[in-house]
């Protein structure tokens, strides 16, 4: 019994200092966690080795990516990272997409918008982009066919 209990607590303690190991790792690193948006579905349908695409942001606050979409019920960062499978990077030094298949696209920073309109135009820029990609069009027209009301034109 006293050995179980030696042992339960060696483990405990084992693993904590495992987790606090890791978390000063990730809080020491340029790209930790906390500065990505995760993207809130993959397409394991194609090819590519990268299942989701990377948005890279001027943005540092990732509250700001919860604006509702225009015509919506749901956030820019939402429309983004469910509905084209994509990562926002925040805090970057220009606003770029990098596709699955590592291509680049740059978007204009633009400093005299409200904030709001900002984070919208932005996420219609991306929306307009990725529906301009072979693969990206059908994300785009899936979106549509969910909300049909909303005008995607800059």
């Amino acid at each position: 019994m006293t050995k179980n209990l030696v042992l339960i607590i060696f483990f405990s303690l084992y693993n904590l200092n495992c987790k606090q190991i890791y978390s000063s790792k990730t809080e020491n690193t340029d790209m930790s966690v906390s500065n990505i948006l995760m993207a809130l579905n993959e397409r394991n349908d194609l090819g590519f080795d990268n299942k989701t695409r990377d948005l890279h942001s001027i943005v540092e606050d990732s509250l700001k990516f919860d604006y509702i979409f225009p015509n919506t019920d749901v956030s820019c960062g939402y429309v983004i990272r469910y509905f084209f499978h994509t990562n926002i990077h925040l805090g970057k030094e220009s606003n770029k997409l990098i596709s699955m298949n590592g291509s680049i696209f740059n978007f204009e920073n633009i400093n005299s918008m409200e904030e709001r309109e900002y984070i919208i135009s932005l996420t219609k820029s991306v929306l307009i982009k990725i529906g301009d990609m072979y693969f990206g069009s059908s994300e785009l027209q899936e979106f549509l066919s969910v909300y049909p009301n909303v005008v995607i034109s800059n």
